[in-house]
């Protein structure tokens, strides 16, 4: 069920929930598809800055269980906040909790979490919708195979289908029309479209002339003198 962006902006939007509205967060990415944006949180009347403090005590929460992340500042959460907000807006508060939840548990860093910072954060939200991507994909292919499946299972669908099916093993090429037919029905065929015949040229007492024979030449020649006079 797709959850209201406008009921989630007004729960952010109270001062001091910000630890409710964390706890609330999902964890599985299958379970994210209808959660609400950034940008649709903003939209719905969500408070930016309150909208910045939330992401931001999300960072704090799993910087906190780093031994590099433990002494991350406040201001240094809620600046990372601004620039995942401003630069990922299509993103959900719902994502941000599972790529922090696998991050921390080294799910993106083969070699181990050697710092905490904006550029790692990056690298995890790369990552991240690398799997998002993919579970989506999972998810639509088995709506199409439910169809499917429904679709087989309905006994009066595949009645019907079997019904069409033998209609059109049926149908036939329509016979073509003789001359007489075509005629009698009071229709013509498509003419063909003419072909252009490239005539030769003639010069006859100077005068350029096109024909197929001197003689034609000649004769046109003598026509075009007997009207000019």
């Amino acid at each position: 069920m797709l959850q209201q962006p406008s009921a989630l902006s007004t729960e952010i939007n109270n001062v001091g929930n910000h630890a409710s509205i964390i706890v609330g967060l999902k964890s599985r990415v299958s379970d994210v598809m209808s959660s609400p944006s950034i940008f649709q949180l903003t939209h719905a009347g969500a408070n930016r800055k309150e909208l910045e403090q939330v992401v931001a005590v999300l960072i704090s929460k799993y910087a906190n269980m780093l031994t590099v992340g433990g002494n991350m500042r406040p201001e240094h959460a809620i600046e990372y906040a601004k620039n995942i907000l401003n630069d990922w807006p299509t993103m959900s508060l719902d994502d941000l909790n599972i790529l922090l939840s696998n991050g921390v548990k080294g799910r993106y860093n083969e070699k181990g979490i050697m710092r905490f910072d904006i550029a790692v954060l990056y690298d995890w939200i790369a990552k991240y919708q690398d799997e998002w991507s993919a579970e989506c994909e999972r998810v639509l292919n088995k709506r199409k195979s439910n169809q499917v499946n429904i679709i087989a299972s309905n006994p009066e669908t595949n009645r019907l289908m079997e019904s069409f099916l033998d209609k059109l093993s049926d149908f036939k090429s329509a016979p073509k029309l003789t001359d007489k037919q075509i005629k009698d029905l009071g229709i013509e065929r498509p003419r063909k479209k003419a072909t252009t015949l490239v005539r030769e040229k003639f010069i006859i007492e100077g005068m350029e002339v096109n024909a197929d024979s001197e003689e034609e030449a000649r004769k046109i020649y003598d026509e075009f003198k007997r009207t000019r006079k």
